[in-house]
């Protein structure tokens, strides 16, 4: 190779140093500069209100807290009975029905199905026309593992109707410790004929208490609006004996001051209302004045979970005004 092509491929140490200084000296103003971005980035960052670092509206978008039911989701699929439609193969208006409030069910209380009839039956529980249904009613509940295949069975019950004259006779009903289940349910005729069969996954949870009241921030500037809601992430349905909104008091001189009807959702009048566990409310807004004093608020509510021995409590969750 000629001394020419060697000069164009190959260059000089001088060259070599004078492009690692320039390469060096790039780095170094770009890292300068990575680090003044980020310093101004928290900067202003530090700058906003709380309230503006946060869509408000993702908030209140979910008003599940706690999905129960999610792991039966997951499971296989089943084939739970009719809702709110005649059984098939029964007599005309004689329907089945999941009791309780759902597929959860608490521990030491019992799940599982009733019947109805469409035409009644008279205070002492008797039906005004007896049933005829010569059936064969086999009930089993498994314990199963979180993709719903069976493990052992729990309980079995076995039950041979022929004319049924109180109701209480068709219930399919079992109490069972906190885990998943499987309930399977048949109706076959004497002979052995089946008529139909059903299955459903239940779950049973221990009884837990966990209400509270949730803010959107904790800290709020004179013309910003903070959301509240209650939230119930506990296993126990519960009473809001006011109705879902919230009420607002401000704390002077150690006690608690209900702030003046002002703008919507500061304060709201209803009825009471039922609050399922794992659900939350729907919001209530309370707009922060120009003029309002600084200091610390509060929202508050009233609830009573259900069960025999459970009290109304008041529900509270504070929140700073800032100047």
């Amino acid at each position: 190779m000629s001394s020419l092509g060697r000069d164009l491929m190959v260059p000089s140490r001088h060259e070599s140093r004078t492009t690692s200084v320039a390469v060096s000296e790039q780095a170094r103003c770009a890292t300068r500069g990575l680090a003044v971005a980020t310093v101004l980035m928290f900067a202003i960052l530090a700058l906003l209100p709380i309230s503006a670092l946060a869509d408000p509206s993702e908030f209140c978008r979910d008003r599940v807290v706690k999905d129960y039911e999610g792991p039966l989701r997951q499971m296989i699929s089943s084939q739970p009975p009719p809702e709110q439609e005649d059984l098939p193969f029964g007599p005309r208006g004689l329907s089945i029905y999941r009791m309780g409030f759902g597929r959860v069910a608490l521990q030491g209380e019992s799940f599982g199905y009733r019947f109805s009839a469409r035409h009644g039956t008279t205070r002492t529980g008797r039906l005004k026309h007896a049933l005829v249904l010569h059936w064969d009613v086999e009930t089993t509940l498994w314990a199963v593992n979180r993709h719903g295949h069976p493990l052992r069975a729990v309980a079995r019950k076995n039950q041979r109707l022929g004319v049924v004259r109180y109701l209480q006779r068709l219930e399919s009903v079992f109490a069972a410790k906190p885990g998943l289940y499987r309930f399977d349910l048949s109706f076959r005729k004497p002979n052995g004929r089946l008529l139909g069969s059903y299955s459903e996954y239940f779950r049973v949870v221990p009884r837990r208490v966990a209400l509270r009241v949730a803010v959107s921030t904790g800290e709020v500037h004179p013309g910003e609006t903070i959301l509240g809601r209650v939230e119930n992430r506990g296993t126990v349905n519960a009473l809001l004996p006011n109705g879902s909104g919230l009420a607002v008091e401000r704390e002077v001189d150690g006690a608690w001051i209900k702030v003046p009807s002002g703008p919507p959702g500061a304060i709201v009048e209803s009825t009471g209302e039922f609050l399922d566990a794992g659900d939350a409310t729907a919001c209530s807004s309370f707009e922060i004045s120009q003029s309002a004093a600084a200091g610390l608020y509060r929202f508050s509510a009233a609830a009573e979970p259900f069960g025999a021995h459970e009290r109304q409590r008041l529900l509270t969750r504070n929140f700073t005004v800032i100047p």
